[in-house]
């Protein structure tokens, strides 16, 4: 599927339909228009258009500025994904570092022996390095907001009840429990 805009010059309104629909549902976008100038083709490129043709809509030209147009869309589609997969590993990083980072600081591991450990927890339990990481630095976060709004949990008599993930340190290995 190709969408194809004919006009002399594209509207604002139209760019932001355009934009829109982009968003919503990706698809290779050509526009055929009369206007040459600078800012008409900058709002298209924004708004997501993959081909931009002045001179009009001519048949003999149509079929490889629509074949130009969904290779210049597949490439830029690429590039998103890439890009989405780049971001989602830094953050998966950052959470495994900073989990590191708790279990060097609360048991004097190295670094090394920190990511051995949290390797080690996530093939045992079956889960992801970065969903082991993130219960460490939840269970050290819950344990250290329940120290500052409570100065004992387990006080039964108060009515006090508190369900944490808690992180065990026993030595060299860490332990999550539920």
């Amino acid at each position: 599927d190709v969408v194809i805009v004919d006009s002399e010059s594209p509207s604002r309104d139209t760019l932001e339909h355009v934009a829109t629909l982009s968003e919503r549902n990706p698809r290779p976008v050509v526009v055929f228009a009369e206007d040459d100038s600078d800012e008409p083709l900058r709002l298209a490129m924004q708004a997501g258009v993959s081909a931009y043709v002045v001179a009009g809509l001519q048949p003999h030209r149509l079929a490889s500025v629509l074949r130009v147009a969904i290779a210049r869309f597949e490439q830029d589609k690429a590039l998103r994904e890439q890009l989405a997969r780049a971001r989602s590993e830094l953050s998966s990083r950052k959470v495994v570092e900073r989990a590191k980072g708790i279990l060097m600081r609360s048991v004097g591991l190295g670094e090394e022996d920190a990511y051995h450990q949290l390797r080690k927890l996530a093939m045992d339990r079956g889960a992801k390095l970065v969903e082991i990481a993130q219960r460490v630095i939840d269970a050290t976060n819950s344990w250290l907001h329940s120290q500052t709004r409570r100065s004992h949990v387990e006080d039964a008599d108060r009515g006090y009840v508190c369900t944490l993930n808690v992180v065990v340190l026993k030595g060299r290995t860490a332990h999550i429990f539920h």
